[in-house]
């Protein structure tokens, strides 16, 4: 399910330039999704809905 997130994001930065600023901000958004998926699973929602759930920011 993580990957998803991840596809997600190269998804939207797919038009930017790949630098070292945009990187650093995927990796960042990245980190933060990830974290709110593990915080939602440790809840106990289902693992589909999670990524609709912490995508939603």
């Amino acid at each position: 399910m993580k990957e998803k997130i991840n596809i997600y994001l190269n998804e939207i930065i797919a038009n930017y330039e790949m630098n070292d600023e945009v990187a650093d901000i995927k990796n960042d958004l990245l980190l933060d999704l990830e974290q709110r998926y593990d915080d939602l699973i440790m809840s106990g929602k289902d693992s589909e809905l999670l990524i609709i759930f912490a995508l939603k920011v």
